[in-house]
C-alpha cells in the first residue's frame, strides 16, 4: 500500500536520463572524530535519488566513505591541526 503511494508521488524516471538529469549533492564535512555524518548524509541522498553525490572532507573520512560507497566523487580537503 504505502510502495503504491510513494509511486504516486515520486515522477517517472525516463529510460534515456543519465545521472546527471537527477541533480547533484555537495557535502562539506566530517572530522577525525566525526566521520559518519557526511558518509550518511551521502547514503540518503543516493537513497532518495540524487543522481550525482560529492564529499568534501579530510583523507580519513574520504577512506571510510569510500570503502563502503564508491559511486561518490570525493574531493579530499585539507585537516586542521584539531582533525577537522
Amino acid at each position: 500500500m504505502i510502495k503504491n503511494l510513494v509511486k504516486t508521488l515520486l515522477p517517472k524516471r525516463e529510460k534515456s536520463a543519465n545521472k546527471g538529469t537527477f541533480g547533484t549533492l555537495t557535502v562539506i564535512g566530517g572530522s577525525e572524530k566525526y566521520r559518519g555524518a557526511p558518509m550518511l548524509a551521502c547514503e540518503a541522498a543516493l537513497r532518495s535519488g540524487v543522481g550525482i553525490c560529492r564529499l568534501c572532507s579530510i583523507e580519513k573520512v574520504i577512506q571510510s566513505a569510500a570503502a563502503r560507497r564508491p559511486e561518490i566523487i570525493f574531493q579530499p580537503i585539507e585537516e586542521n591541526s584539531n582533525g577537522a
